[in-house]
């Protein structure tokens, strides 16, 4: 995968790249959702929230006195 030739450059094969890439494909995958979830889980639990809101909404029925019902 890294060749050098006579002048120090680097040669990369982006076929061999992208198959290994592919190879590895599913611990790529769960490695990110390990550290996702690891994430999630110290946000959660270990870090305080900065602020609390709370929401009420009323809502009142009002009936037009010339409609029946």
């Amino acid at each position: 995968m890294g060749e050098q030739n006579n002048r120090n450059e680097i040669e990369i094969d982006l076929r061999g790249l992208l198959s290994t890439i592919l190879n590895r494909l599913t611990i790529i995958i769960l490695v990110g959702i390990l550290v996702g979830g690891i994430a999630f889980a110290y946000t959660q639990f270990f870090i305080t929230p900065q602020y609390m809101s709370t929401t009420k909404v009323y809502i009142l029925s009002r009936q037009d006195p010339n409609q029946s019902g």
